[in-house]
């Protein structure tokens, strides 16, 4: 919820989980009802769930959800060419000014 917060997802319905995963976590999205999903991992295999590690999973996950619109969007085929390019201005424009609201503060 921290990185949720601090990096303004406030344009995303999130939920959050924990289930039984092949990874310590994961994210889904649905672009058209801007609906997302992060779901921890209820045991860990590789690591220890510390504090560390679960805030680095964490600020994983919501740049995972930061990015999925480009990710989106690139591989939507049914967008033309120009649909594409238009959308993909759109999302990167947002992530940086998602990144200007939040960082320039700190500087």
């Amino acid at each position: 919820m921290r990185f949720i917060r601090l990096f303004g997802v406030n344009d995303w319905r999130v939920e959050f989980a924990r289930r039984e995963l092949d990874s310590r976590a994961e994210c889904w999205t649905n672009l058209q009802g801007h609906e997302a999903g992060i779901v921890l991992a209820k045991t860990w295999t590789e690591h220890e769930p510390t504090p560390e590690n679960l805030q680095r999973t964490a600020f994983h996950e919501v740049w995972e959800l930061l990015t999925a619109e480009l990710e989106i969007i690139s591989s939507d085929y049914d967008m033309t060419i120009a649909m594409r390019n238009e959308a993909k201005e759109r999302a990167r424009h947002g992530l940086i000014r998602r990144l200007e609201n939040c960082l320039l503060p700190l500087l």
